[in-house]
């Protein structure tokens, strides 16, 4: 997510966008939602807490949020706080991490193996801008089984084109939406989520993810809002 808004935005939902300038280039009706958030309220987040004090902390939010998401950022090693924290919590973990030119895959099956549910991938850092590599992407998603999600989407025009040729499962939008806040806007709102954390349906969008039709097998476990019946893969 963008740096200093890891939580969703409190005035701009898929509902009340309609005062926002059109997007070029929007996306194909035919793509759905992933995943929803709930807004503001319900989403608590959590700000560079130390080790020892993430899961007293989460464990504080639990009860309040649909899923805890961890971001690694650079120090891979600290995949070891996903575990733990899938341990004993209720709710879903989550893992957004940047991938290094060596070892991507390892790390990806690592946070997989710990309990992730489901990855978010940001590469650029540091002095590096401009798109994610594609092949990159491309690697990781066929490597592991969970959902994955790329989140260096700069503009709505690059959204069809990432899922098109990455096979990724949904989209994020990191500084691009610091940029053109009405990034997502004009992208369908009005079919449910493929993906939902099971038991923790949301009835509104604070930030959408959309997917192509396809789905990795993994998605048999998952439960779409409002249906009983898991998505077929």
């Amino acid at each position: 997510m963008p740096r200093c808004s890891q939580a969703p935005n409190t005035n701009t939902t898929a509902s009340n966008t309609s005062t926002l300038p059109q997007q070029k280039k929007a996306p194909s009706p035919s793509l759905s939602v992933l995943f929803r958030f709930r807004p503001a309220p319900h989403s608590p987040v959590l700000c560079q807490l130390a080790p020892e004090r993430l899961l007293p902390a989460a464990k504080l939010v639990e009860a309040h949020c649909d899923a805890i998401n961890v971001n690694l950022g650079w120090p891979q090693e600290i995949a070891r706080h996903v575990n733990a924290l899938n341990k004993v919590l209720s709710v879903p973990v989550t893992a957004k991490f940047h991938i290094f030119p060596e070892g991507k895959l390892a790390y990806a099956q690592m946070h997989e193996r710990v309990g992730a549910r489901i990855h978010t991938y940001h590469e650029q850092g540091g002095k590096k801008s401009g798109l994610a590599s594609y092949a990159n992407i491309s690697a990781v998603k066929a490597a592991v089984r969970i959902p994955f999600v790329n989140c260096n989407i700069p503009f709505s025009s690059d959204i069809a084109r990432c899922l098109a040729e990455t096979g990724t499962d949904a989209v994020m939008p990191t500084e691009g939406v610091l940029d053109d806040a009405a990034l997502f806007h004009g992208l369908p709102s009005s079919s449910p989520p493929f993906f939902s954390f099971s038991g923790h349906p949301s009835s509104h969008t604070a930030l959408d993810a959309y997917r192509t039709p396809t789905h990795p097998p993994c998605a048999r476990a998952a439960h779409a809002l409002g249906s009983s019946r898991a998505p077929e893969a």
